[in-house]
């Protein structure tokens, strides 16, 4: 590493602001966490309470929309709405662990002042003849964002990224027991990044796939899902060599998930449930350059008392960060970067593993392994539910070679559901 350190140093006067245009490529964690950089149903008011387990017992149409399509045929009542938010606030710090200074890295310690998010969320499920149910929903499944301007000497980087869902889902109970679904998922995405002051607001999309299925067992509920890639790629938003800009394809990855769930024949007031997903961030776009493959599990459990909803959770994760071994010379397509010399001139210079550990350690951080969730529901009126949840990220230092990451989140959602009856036979 030191041999590379001084390669750096000889090729550029300072290794900070070749850092800086590497920065650019990975908007860092304002969620990269149990999920790396997505939310899946740990934003849903509901599910947030129990550690955003909803793959085989969801609480709501955000959970069946954005967790297992199949789920819909569980709604009870002709159709049920939801309408809600979550306040998101990560606490993000990067550090030098070694003294660099002598190969152009001064040292390095505070916090990200970028400290807090909104994810709205809204979605509705209803019945169509036949037994088909379609359901529409929108919430946010993916987020990224850091601002060390004020703490790396030298440099102002700052990245955001924001990506939104539009779920259009259909589901059909084959037999009373088992039934199928699937969701068209439209991801709308909004990168910001800036170094040194210049920033760029780039808006694109992407289209994928959730496919899902449950057999109820009586006692229990079983469900699979599976979500394909949903690849975005940001237009000219990078400069790689000098007055060139290059896309950037930000890829969420394909993903697998299992999910069992006790059913009210078992126990009619109480229910616990559980789930494993597998993300394939190793074949993700750009992604795969710092994050290796994640399984996050989850347990959650929910018990009603007269007007009273109450629920736990627990979560946890495989660490994502790559080895310094698994790390190659590229940040997605791109091998070089355009940097600004402490002179005032722009060169180009290479990507190598030493960078993307500073982009490791800087703003792809946020690596808590374990949540603890809690919620409470309360039925307003007959058709009315208010839920409320909050939980906490925590279990998230990280050493990537000489640099270190740390970080937690809180996170406090509320929404409203509302769930119209069947219509009376006449």
């Amino acid at each position: 590493m030191l041999r590379e350190s001084r390669r750096f140093a000889s090729a550029l006067p300072g290794l900070v602001p070749l850092a800086a245009a590497a920065l650019l490529l990975s908007p860092g964690a304002a969620d990269a966490a149990q999920r790396g950089s997505e939310f899946d149903l740990t934003a849903a008011a509901a599910a947030g309470g129990m550690a955003g387990v909803g793959l085989a017992r969801p609480q709501g149409p955000i959970e069946m929309l954005f967790g297992n399509p199949a789920t819909m045929t569980q709604l009870k009542g002709a159709m049920s709405f939801t309408l809600g938010g979550t306040f998101v606030s990560p606490d993000l710090r990067g550090r030098t662990v070694q003294d660099l200074s002598a190969f152009g890295i001064p040292p390095f310690n505070g916090e990200s002042a970028l400290d807090q998010a909104a994810i709205p969320h809204a979605g509705a499920v209803s019945r169509l003849p036949n037994g088909v149910l379609f359901g529409f929903g929108f919430t946010g499944i993916s987020g990224l964002g850091s601002d060390f301007r004020r703490v790396v000497p030298g440099l102002r980087p700052v990245a955001d990224l924001k990506l939104f869902g539009a779920n259009l889902g259909l589901a059909y109970p084959i037999t009373p027991r088992l039934s199928v679904g699937a969701a068209l998922v439209t991801g709308i995405g909004a990168l910001q990044v800036g170094l040194l002051q210049n920033t760029a607001d780039v808006n694109d999309f992407g289209v994928g796939v959730r496919g899902g299925i449950t057999y109820d067992l009586g006692p229990v509920i079983v469900s699979g899902v599976y979500n394909s890639a949903l690849s975005i790629v940001y237009d000219k938003v990078v400069e790689d060599r000098p007055d060139h800009l290059a896309d950037v394809d930000l890829e969420q990855p394909q993903g697998i998930g299992i999910g069992i769930g006790t059913t009210d024949a078992l126990w009619p007031n109480f229910t616990l449930a559980a789930e494993v997903l597998w993300k394939n961030w190793n074949s993700a776009e750009t992604y795969r350059a710092f994050w290796d493959d994640q399984i996050a599990s989850a347990i959650g459990v929910q018990y009603t008392l007269n007007k009273w909803t109450f629920r736990a959770g627990y979560s946890y994760s495989t660490d994502i960060v790559k080895d310094e071994d698994e790390l190659g010379n590229s940040l997605g397509d791109l091998t070089t970067l355009a940097v600004h010399t402490p002179d005032g001139q722009k060169v180009a210079v290479p990507v190598t593993p030493t960078l993307i550990q500073l982009v490791q350690s800087t703003l792809t951080i946020g690596y808590w392994r374990q949540n603890i969730a809690g919620g409470i529901g309360y039925q307003l009126m007959p058709p009315v539910r208010l839920d409320l949840s909050a939980s906490w990220g925590f279990d998230g230092s990280e050493e990537i070679g000489p640099f270190a990451a740390d970080g937690n989140i809180i996170k406090v959602g509320m929404g409203f559901t509302w769930v119209l009856p069947m219509p009376e036979q006449k």
